[in-house]
């Protein structure tokens, strides 16, 4: 896939996890993707996008 950001969806039945689709342009969507980890969501996300800026030299 490559080193992008990808959504993943996912279904969980009783015979286990399975991937549904791939997206390569996943919903951010503020109070669901951040539900267990809250702001630290954010915060890495961001951190990401300005490494990968910082490698091509803005």
């Amino acid at each position: 896939i490559g080193d992008g950001l990808y959504g993943v969806d996912l279904k969980e039945t009783k015979d286990g996890v399975f991937v549904i689709e791939v997206n390569d342009n996943p919903n951010l969507d503020h109070g669901w993707e951040d539900s267990g980890e809250k702001d630290e969501v954010w915060v890495r996300l961001t951190q990401w996008f300005l490494e990968r800026l910082d490698r091509q030299g803005r």
